[in-house]
């Protein structure tokens, strides 16, 4: 569990930092991930900062909807409006949470709703660029080979970084023609998945996979091995 941070130490019982124990102690038990555990804790403990810094009530009994709006006005002024409908997701949990386990009748959040996240397209490399960037790493080295794979085992199969760096030699199955090769990934909410590999992408993992043996750090379980180099 990660360790809860210092304005949740100086509380006061029935405020939000007081609460956000007994919420951090809830996602715990239900396995959430530490990253998630996290981030739901910085979703209570900033409000709880920026309603003591306002003179407004921290008693959970106290708050209502125009000071979680009023916040939440804050977020948006200052943050990307999908952080701050990911704060406002954390928040709304926590309340809810509160109101199951009896601390409050209905939550302030009842009836909001999100903030509106503009639809903004992620910028896409030209085939021009991308041709560029291969260019780059077309020599025989160790991190050549790794980089070429990484590029295109993400143009393929489209998975976050977090998955691709999460990948692991064991997770690979080298499937004969005409059959493609995959990779078991671990995705958001521990939901496992196989992503399939074109033949550009099966060709440069073959490669990577062969100086990857004579690499020290060979017997690693992590299939993208970096820092040491191959002999």
């Amino acid at each position: 569990m990660p360790s809860a941070p210092a304005s949740i130490a100086q509380s006061t019982a029935g405020d939000l930092a007081f609460h956000a124990r007994g919420f951090e102690l809830s996602l715990a038990a239900g396995n959430k991930r530490p990253n998630t555990i996290k981030s739901y804790l910085e979703a209570v403990t900033q409000p709880d900062a920026f309603l003591a810094a306002k003179g407004m009530p921290r008693d959970v009994e106290a708050i209502r909807r125009e000071h979680v709006e009023t916040f939440q006005k804050d977020q948006l002024d200052r943050l990307r409006p999908a952080s701050a409908a990911n704060r406002y997701r954390s928040l709304r949990q926590f309340f809810r949470w509160l109101a199951e386990e009896g601390q409050i009748k209905t939550s302030p959040m009842a009836n909001m709703k999100p903030p509106t996240v503009p639809v903004v397209p992620p910028p896409v490399l030209e085939d021009d660029q991308l041709n560029a960037l291969i260019k780059t790493i077309a020599n025989g080295s160790f991190d050549a080979r790794r980089d070429r794979a990484i590029i295109l085992v993400l143009l393929d199969t489209g998975v976050r970084l977090s998955e691709l760096a999460g990948m692991k030699v064991g997770n690979v199955t080298q499937a004969r023609s005409p059959h493609p090769w995959t990779i078991a990934v671990t995705g958001k909410g521990d939901r496992p998945r196989l992503v399939a590999l074109g033949k550009g992408a099966q060709i440069a993992l073959h490669w990577y996979l062969g100086v990857r043996a004579n690499h020290p750090r060979a017997r690693d379980p992590w299939l993208w091995l970096g820092l040491a180099r191959a002999s």
